[in-house]
């Protein structure tokens, strides 16, 4: 009995330690979460304030735009994108916490750097973080204040960029002055004087013409003044089709930088270049047919075997070569070629490739039999008349004539030995027509079950099908009609290009020539500007039934390369730059 009482006791004393050490627990988590309540940490965000620094803001002068919430919040929790998609230009971005004190709570504050251009009543937007938005802002912004000149200072000339720190945008045009058709190209020069984290630099507009891309990207660094520079170059290709003056407008960045310091968050940077104008002059009077604006152009030809050694019956191959350094996206066209009654023709297609330099060639192979023998058999002249954009004259590529020798071919003329046909064995005959005509009833039951299935399948895939001219397609077409009949070239151009995407919407092409009958398309369309510098008719009805004729083509196959235009390009670096890529932005 003794035992058992001691054990009871034990029992009892180890039941009260455990019920002190619980209590004592649940003091120490009350305490805790008292505390936590009571921390800076748990404060949540329940306000967000916006204001800026002047009221009126003064025409084309930077305000400052400050964001207070009433937490503490890291720099990416707000989200300034709202403020992109206005008017206004945005600037760097300062980011800062204050702890709470006795005094104030903890709060964190954004500093952003604003400038407006025009006149007017505007807006800041609303902004938000966690589901808490602030309320928009109105402001007024007013003419800019005009100081008065106490004395005549020379003035700098204006800047060609508009810009807030960090990146600078320069432009150059390879010549301010071009003909219809002519490659002109244009260099964008992105300066940085800060690492580059990401950006946008957006395409540019134009008034009138086409433009592509030409390569990659090109980065490096320099040194001015002691300080290092980064230098992001693009450069496109413009084409103009109608004389006049051509604005290309829109050439802008958006992107972030690297801060001063490791301290210092990321800065946000931009830069707009000022628009750039082209002249386009009117076509030379004097042209001939076919208007080809180019650097260089060669004609070159090849024979084989040599034309001093051909034969009556052995064909010639004969190669011809049209290259043309300078001529951008317009397609080159072979002049006509005749060959005298002696020869037959037979024409390969025709090869047209881009080379690496920027050189276009055209290629086309004939393959030439001779007839009948003949001493003298004079291949014409082959001229093509061009355009030399570099000395602005006309001149002409040339093939000269010269004279071929047709002999006698001592081969054709052996006698022919007659063949000794061989005994016919027909032993096996019977079994050889039993065994084809297996295979012949069997191929034409899989045939006619085949065709039986693929008929059933047309029919239903007929039920099912939309009306064989889509409405847009067909009001693109009555529109290109009405243009037809206004004699516009412009006009013309335009309604042509807006039926053709309608016509092959799956089909993406950079020039007319890429059409079905674009050679005899784009000489209907230089013969209509010419008449308008000549002041002469111009007949529609030719360019009518040549766009009756294709519009019955369905689809087509092109050997024109499309524009290049790559969503995001990688940028070379050097050693002391790390790899950027810019996107390249079709609309700012």
């Amino acid at each position: 009995m003794r035992v058992i009482s001691l054990d009871s006791d034990i029992v009892t004393i180890m039941l009260m330690v455990r019920d002190t050490l619980r209590s004592i627990t649940l003091w120490k988590t009350g305490i805790a979460l008292l505390c936590l309540s009571l921390s800076p940490l748990a404060q949540a965000l329940t306000k967000l304030d916006i204001s800026i620094d002047k009221e009126p803001v003064e025409q084309g002068q930077p305000f400052t735009l400050t964001i207070t919430a009433d937490d503490l919040l890291p720099n990416e929790a707000l989200d300034l994108s709202p403020l992109f998609g206005q008017s206004f230009v945005v600037g760097n971005t300062e980011y800062n916490q204050i702890p709470a004190d006795k005094k104030q709570p903890a709060a964190t504050r954004w500093k952003t750097t604003l400038m407006q251009d025009q006149t007017g009543n505007y807006q800041i937007p609303a902004l938000t973080i966690d589901n808490i938005a602030s309320q928009p802002l109105a402001f007024n912004v007013v003419p800019a204040k005009v100081e008065e000149k106490k004395e005549e200072v020379p003035t700098e000339p204006a800047k060609p960029v508009i810009t807030l720190d960090q990146a600078v945008l320069n432009t150059r045009l390879s010549k301010p002055v071009a003909y219809p058709d002519e490659a002109v190209y244009l260099d964008i020069d992105l300066e940085l004087a800060s690492e580059l984290l990401d950006g946008v630099l957006s395409t540019p507009e134009l008034s009138n013409g086409t433009l592509r891309q030409v390569g990659q990207d090109r980065s490096w660094s320099l040194m001015r003044d002691g300080n290092r520079y980064q230098i992001v170059s693009r450069r496109y290709q413009i084409m103009a089709h109608e004389p006049g003056n051509i604005t290309i407008s829109n050439i802008r960045f958006r992107g972030t930088v690297r801060g001063s310091s490791q301290l210092q968050p990321p800065l946000n940077a931009y830069a707009e270049a000022m628009p750039v104008t082209l002249n386009v002059r009117p076509l030379p009077k004097d042209l001939a047919a076919n208007w080809l604006p180019a650097e260089k152009v060669s004609l070159e030809e090849t024979w084989f075997p040599q034309p001093t050694a051909a034969k009556v019956g052995e064909p010639l191959t004969r190669t011809i070569r049209l290259r043309a350094r300078g001529l951008g996206d317009k397609p080159l066209v072979m002049p006509e070629i005749v060959y005298p009654a002696e020869l037959s023709l037979h024409a390969q297609p025709v090869e047209q490739r881009r080379t690496v330099n920027g050189e276009t060639e055209l290629e086309i192979r004939h393959i030439l039999m001779p007839k009948r023998t003949a001493n003298n058999v004079m291949l014409p002249e082959i001229s093509l008349t061009w355009w030399n954009t570099q000395t602005e004259k006309a001149e002409t590529a040339v093939l000269a004539a010269q004279p071929l020798v047709i002999s006698s071919n001592p081969a054709l003329s052996q006698p022919v030995v007659p063949m000794v046909k061989p005994k016919e064995n027909y032993a096996n005959l019977f079994g050889y027509i039993a065994i084809f005509g297996g295979f012949l009833l069997a191929g034409g039951l899989y045939w006619h079950f085949s065709q039986k299935r693929s008929l059933r399948n047309e029919l239903s895939r007929l039920s099912l099908m939309m009306p064989s001219e889509p409405e847009p397609e067909e009001k693109a077409w009555l529109e290109l009609e009405q243009a037809l009949n206004s004699h516009e070239p412009a006009q013309i151009t335009r309604a042509l290009s807006q039926w053709a995407r309608q016509r092959w919407p799956g089909r993406k092409f950079t020039h007319f020539a890429e059409l079905p009958s674009g050679d005899a398309i784009d000489r209907e369309l230089t013969r209509l500007r010419r008449s308008k510098d000549n002041k002469s008719s111009w007949n529609p009805q030719t360019l009518r039934q040549l766009l009756h004729r294709i519009r019955g083509i369905r689809s087509y196959n092109s050997n024109s390369a499309p524009a290049v235009s790559t969503p995001v390009t990688d940028l070379r670096r050097d050693d002391d730059f790390p790899k950027i890529s810019l996107k390249l932005d079709d609309k700012d």
